[in-house]
């Protein structure tokens, strides 16, 4: 009697423990929009690079540093990706 008991046991356990698990687990890593980046200038070269705190994340709002417009790099000597500000 016992072993039919614990039989029927050990699956339901292995039932509980998955569900517990799916609801402690995060669905997606949190992403720091906050850190700096490197962008790129057109001057005083082409794809002069700079620190920012922009994003490739479109919004209204375009990447500047010291008046000019923030790129991010496509090849070693384009840069003509927007950046934009973090919101």
């Amino acid at each position: 009697m016992k072993n039919h008991k614990l039989k029927f046991l050990i699956p339901v356990l292995a039932i509980i423990f998955a569900v517990a698990s799916a609801f402690t687990t995060s669905a997606r890593a949190e992403v720091d929009d906050s850190a700096s980046m490197i962008g790129y200038i057109n001057s005083p070269s082409p794809c002069t690079a700079v620190s920012v705190d922009c994003t490739p994340i479109e919004n209204n709002n375009l990447c500047t540093y010291q008046g000019q417009f923030v790129y991010d790099k496509l090849t070693p000597t384009i840069c003509n990706q927007p950046l934009y500000r973090n919101q």
